[in-house]
């Protein structure tokens, strides 16, 4: 049978791909298809569709007839759900002309497979329709896809300003459940809603850590796909697939590749891990696995710096600050999967607000402190983090005076929704988002800080040269460290622990307009914008700023001496590390294991 498949699938040249021709037939006769070699390239694209579905598992495979003329008879096994969808697919009458992965790519070939898996956003782009694959006939499939059409045509979305995969010809482009289909279009627009407008709000993009975030949830047979689908889509980061390596090994070359082109650390503390099941180094995420806690916003942590670090084996040497030793940690019982009843979400944050503050129910809570818990409980995102400020989010104010009010006040299940207005449900809204799944802690200095599950009492929190959060990071002895993950703390989110406080009536704002996002230094006296940070000063030589098109925006570097030029967002010269050394901030080496 090996020798009969290996026959069946000969070997691509460069510029060519595998379409199955699925021949016509009733519905319930056995599935008979041909396979075909044909050119793909710029000057020649063949007419086909495209299959988009879930593979499923492999434990119980079927059967087709897949051969290249009409009486061959080689058998080729396919997962359970293709072979449920290739008969709702099949014509009655005409030959239909498709590109299905599991059977136009040979997966026994790994070299095909990454070459193949490159060429993924053509392969669907350029098909003259996507057929999405959602499953078979169920009860109340036509009411589902009734709902799902009503719904999507109420709702408007630019989604191809979002979108990661191109389809070129949207009204050939369907969706199916067993016989009852709908253009994807329609599904598409109702289905991400929710994920298009948290792009929008959190200024997402399509950056290899912003796809590693949306595409987390979903499942993938095998860990490197994920990956390999997302490097073809990024646009930061440029490898090639290769499906030779383990997962651990691709995970590992991928993190080593994007600190070398990156400049930045939010990838290695972001991910997080499961100390306890984790294999492999601990600033290797395991994307097969990740937390399910949703992102913290990004801020300056350490101001616009650029990562230093060398490898060692499964050694990562980097350099920072350390600004805090967890010593209180009170854990959320809120999960990420489905949003918590509005009187069960205040029960819980009250309760761990009287933890965090008052383990023994016997000391007043000031303002002050309340002040510091509401921005920690919404890190980065209130309405005063951006501008113009957002009327959406919620205030520091309001969330302030809420806090206040559930400390004050014992709600019940039937006063808290008629009680609480519309404001006040959305705080719970954003606490829920960032608090499913994180625990708060307090640091030994009183710093209020959110982060993993996972930290606890005695970790380290550092700010680590190019890295956007401040990090948690556990000692296991001998000077060294095992990534927890991200975290927010409170106080620390705009360079503080490098540079110190900024000036009074200055304050870090991120800007958007024109759908381009960049930060600023906003003067509250005045209500002036500056881009540059007040506490640098002056840049030194052989460093000067280089004009471009958006020098009101962000600033170019040019090195007169070796003719580097650097982005802002890659790394500010004044926040080089020798220049750190000489404003005598006590930079440390962290050896992460």
């Amino acid at each position: 049978m090996r020798g009969i498949l290996w026959r069946l699938w000969s070997r691509l040249e460069i510029g060519e791909i595998r379409l199955v021709i699925l021949l016509p037939g009733p519905f319930d006769a056995p599935v008979h298809a041909l396979l075909q070699t044909t050119s793909f390239t710029g000057d020649s694209v063949p007419q086909y569709e495209a299959l988009s579905y879930t593979w499923g598992s492999a434990d119980d495979p079927k059967t087709i007839r897949v051969g290249n003329a009409p009486f061959d008879r080689t058998v080729l096994e396919v997962t359970s759900n293709l072979a449920k969808a290739l008969p709702y697919l099949r014509h009655a009458s005409v030959r239909r002309t498709l590109w299905i992965d599991a059977i136009c790519v040979n997966q026994q070939d790994l070299q095909e497979r990454s070459s193949q898996v490159k060429r993924m956003p053509d392969l669907y782009s350029k098909a003259k329709g996507v057929v999405v694959w959602l499953g078979p006939n169920e009860p109340d499939s036509a009411a589902a896809m009734n709902l799902l059409q009503e719904m999507g045509s109420k709702v408007l979305i630019n989604w191809n300003a979002y979108t990661y995969t191109h389809v070129s010809d949207q009204e050939q482009t369907e969706g199916r459940v067993g016989d009852n289909q709908m253009p994807i279009d329609v599904i598409r627009a109702r289905l991400s809603a929710v994920v298009t407008f948290l792009r929008l709000k959190y200024r997402s993009y399509a950056s290899f850590r912003g796809l590693l975030e949306d595409t987390k949830k979903q499942k993938c047979s095998d860990p490197r796909d994920r990956i390999f689908a997302i490097l073809s889509l990024a646009k930061d980061l440029d490898l090639e697939p290769d499906y030779t390596k383990s997962a651990s090994e691709t995970f590992k070359g991928v993190m080593l590749s994007y600190l070398k082109s990156m400049k930045s650390l939010d990838t290695v503390i972001s991910s997080g891990c499961n100390l306890q099941n984790h294999e492999g180094p601990s600033w290797v995420p395991d994307w097969s696995n990740l937390p399910p806690s949703n992102p913290i916003a990004q801020h300056l942590a350490s101001g616009e710096s650029e990562a230093v670090f060398r490898s060692e084996g499964d050694t990562l040497i980097l350099q920072g600050i350390a600004v805090g030793n967890v010593n209180y940690v009170e854990a959320f019982a809120l999960s990420g999967v489905a949003r918590t009843a509005y009187f069960s979400m205040a029960t819980e944050i009250r309760r761990v607000i009287c933890c965090i503050l008052n383990p023994s129910n016997t000391n007043p809570v000031f303002s002050r402190e309340l002040t510091g818990i509401a921005q920690t409980l919404i890190p980065n995102t209130l309405a005063s983090n951006y501008f113009p400020e957002d009327s959406n989010d919620p205030n520091l104010e309001e969330t302030r005076d809420y806090l206040t009010s559930l400390l004050e006040a014992q709600h019940t299940a039937e006063t808290i929704d008629t009680e609480h207005s519309g404001r006040v449900k959305r705080i719970l809204d954003h606490i829920q988002f960032f608090c499913c799944d994180r625990a708060f802690y307090r640091t030994e200095d009183g710093h209020f800080g959110l982060g993993p599950k996972t930290i606890q009492s005695g970790d380290q929190i550092a700010i680590l040269l190019g890295s956007n959060l401040p990090a948690a990071l556990r000692p296991v002895g001998q000077g060294k460290w095992q990534v927890v993950g991200e975290t927010y703390l409170n106080g620390f989110s705009d360079g503080e622990g490098l540079l110190g406080p900024l000036p009074d009536g200055v304050r870090v704002v991120s800007r958007l307009d024109n759908d381009m996002e960049s930060w600023a230094y906003l003067n509250e006296k005045t209500g002036v914008l500056d881009i540059e940070d007040p506490r640098l000063g002056p840049l030194q030589s052989p460093w000067s700023r280089k004009k471009h098109p958006d020098d009101g925006r962000w600033t170019w570097y040019l090195n007169t001496e070796t003719g580097e030029e650097r982005e802002k967002e890659i790394g500010d010269p004044r926040l080089d590390y020798d220049q750190l050394l000489k404003r005598q901030i006590p930079i440390q080496e962290f050896v992460l294991v």
